[in-house]
């Protein structure tokens, strides 16, 4: 029996970020800041990255250009991804929100929970708030 992809990148996280202790989550990030530039082609980002406790992270991604294509990609489980992080961070999260000012997506442990998209949503803002689950990563210590 075939396992989904959010199972696969829980068991095999090393494949998928490199290992499965801080530097994987350092991999994660600096993914997500290259898929968002990619998806939005804009090189103009300011990326604001909190580390909090217990494996909890705030990524905050501003921009004068729209950024639509980059959270959009988090809205639909039907479709394959067109980031390959975006994939594997909603993968190895307990907890993953996508917020702006008209948009909020809750997935838990890889599966979408509540979408809701504005299609006249053209922020130049994005929030992603998410909790790394402590039985993917042996260490969370990004140091």
């Amino acid at each position: 029996m075939a396992i989904g992809f959010p199972e696969s990148v829980r068991t095999k996280t090393g494949m998928y970020l490199g290992n499965n202790e801080g530097k994987g989550i350092i991999n994660l990030i600096c993914g997500q800041v290259k898929d968002c530039i990619s998806l939005c082609q804009n090189e103009n980002l300011f990326v604001e990255v909190s580390i909090l406790t217990n494996g909890k992270f705030t990524m905050k991604f501003n921009s004068k250009t729209d950024l639509s294509p980059f959270f959009k990609d988090f809205k639909s489980e039907r479709k394959p991804y067109k980031n390959y992080h975006t994939m594997v961070l909603a993968g190895v999260a307990n907890k993953l929100e996508i917020l702006t000012k008209k948009c909020k997506v809750h997935y838990l442990k890889g599966v979408l929970k509540s979408p809701f998209f504005s299609n006249a949503d053209n922020s130049k803002s994005v929030t992603l708030n998410f909790n790394l689950d402590n039985a993917v990563f042996k260490d969370t210590n990004v140091d």
